[in-house]
C-alpha cells in the first residue's frame, strides 16, 4: 500500500527563475540562461546521461546554498540539462560528489518521502503565474515524487499524480538521473513562445545541506518576484 501523501514544505524552491521557450534570434535580454535542446532522437532513459543532446544542452550550475551557509556556493557541483520533443519534456542531471560512498538513499516507495534522502527535485511553473507549479522529484535510487503548488502556497500538495518516469545511477563520483515528463501532464498556454517559471534544488543529506539553482532566501515565503531571470528556447 502507497503511503498516505502529504504537504512537502519547499523552503526556498519556491523562489523560481522564469523560463522562455523562443528561438534563439527573439532573445534579446541579457540575463542568465539555460538552452533547453530539442531532440528529434529517442531519448534511452537509463539515468546515464551518454546521449549527444546532454552534451549538446546548456548546464543550469552554479548551485548555492539555502542552509546550512546561505547564500555560500554549494559544497558539491551539479550540472542540470534541459531538452524536449514534440510529446515530452526531459531533464537531466548530474549530482557530482566527492564522497560518493557516503550518499543516503534508502527510500523505494514513489511519494515516500525522498526529502530523507539525497534528493534533486525542481519546479515548472507553467503559466508563469507566480502561483500553481508542478513538482517533480527523485533520490539516487529513481523514486518518483511529484506534486501541485497551488494558488502560491508554501507547500506541494503531493495528491496530485502525474504519469511520468525517471531513472537514476549511483556513480563513482556522484549519481545522475533522467526524467521524461509527457507534455500532456502539463496545462500550459497554447502559443509559439512558452514563458516558464522554475527551480533546481539538490539536497546532500550528510552534509544537511540544500542548494538552489537560485538560491532566493531560507525564510521566503510563497514567490519571491524572479529577481534572477533565465531562458530556455528551442
Amino acid at each position: 500500500m502507497r503511503p498516505r501523501k502529504h504537504l512537502y514544505s519547499l523552503v526556498g524552491l519556491l523562489c523560481w527563475l522564469p523560463v522562455v521557450l523562443l528561438p534563439a534570434k527573439a532573445l534579446t535580454d541579457p540575463t542568465p540562461s539555460v538552452r533547453a535542446v530539442r531532440t528529434e532522437l529517442p531519448v534511452d532513459l537509463d539515468g546515464f546521461l551518454l546521449e549527444d543532446l546532454w552534451q549538446q544542452a546548456d548546464s543550469a550550475g552554479d548551485f548555492h546554498q539555502i542552509q546550512p551557509r546561505e547564500g555560500d556556493l554549494a559544497t558539491e557541483r551539479t550540472e542540470v540539462h534541459v531538452a524536449y520533443d514534440d510529446d515530452n519534456l526531459y531533464v537531466g542531471v548530474k549530482c557530482y560528489d566527492s564522497s560518493p560512498d557516503k550518499i543516503v538513499a534508502q527510500k523505494l516507495q514513489r511519494d515516500g518521502g525522498v526529502n530523507d534522502d539525497d534528493m534533486f527535485a525542481f519546479i515548472l511553473d507553467t503559466y508563469h503565474d507566480r502561483r500553481t507549479a508542478y513538482y517533480f522529484a527523485t533520490n539516487p535510487n529513481g523514486v518518483e515524487e511529484d506534486g501541485q503548488v497551488v494558488d502560491g502556497a508554501f507547500r506541494a500538495n503531493l495528491d496530485w499524480d502525474g504519469v511520468w518516469q525517471v531513472r537514476s545511477r549511483k556513480l563513482d563520483d556522484g549519481w545522475s538521473a533522467e526524467f521524461r515528463i509527457p507534455l500532456w501532464n502539463l496545462r500550459f498556454k497554447l502559443v509559439d513562445a512558452q514563458s516558464w517559471g522554475v527551480n533546481f534544488t539538490r539536497v546532500i543529506k550528510r552534509k544537511t545541506e540544500q542548494v538552489n539553482w537560485h538560491p532566493g532566501r531560507a525564510t521566503t515565503v510563497a514567490f519571491c518576484g524572479f529577481p534572477m531571470p533565465a531562458t530556455w528556447w528551442g
